[in-house]
């Protein structure tokens, strides 16, 4: 009997570990109110960077997620 082996996972973004996730998100949502204030960007604008950046990087969905579906 043959031996059958998995697909392997492409890891493009092998280096975004879920501790890196979690230490990016962590510092866009302390670094969002500090833009605020300092007349950077607006409060509207600052809840939808949050709310981007946090599609991209939360492992459930997103950017990170689907770079690293195989292809068949």
């Amino acid at each position: 009997m043959a031996e059958h082996r998995a697909p392997e996972t492409p890891q493009p973004l092998a280096w975004l570990t879920p501790a890196r996730r979690r230490w990016l998100y962590g510092v866009l949502v302390l670094l969002a109110p500090i833009l605020v204030l300092r007349g950077f960007v607006s409060r509207e604008e600052a809840d939808l960077w949050v709310d981007l950046l946090g599609a991209a990087l939360v492992g459930g969905s997103g950017l990170v997620a689907i770079a690293h579906v195989p292809k068949d």
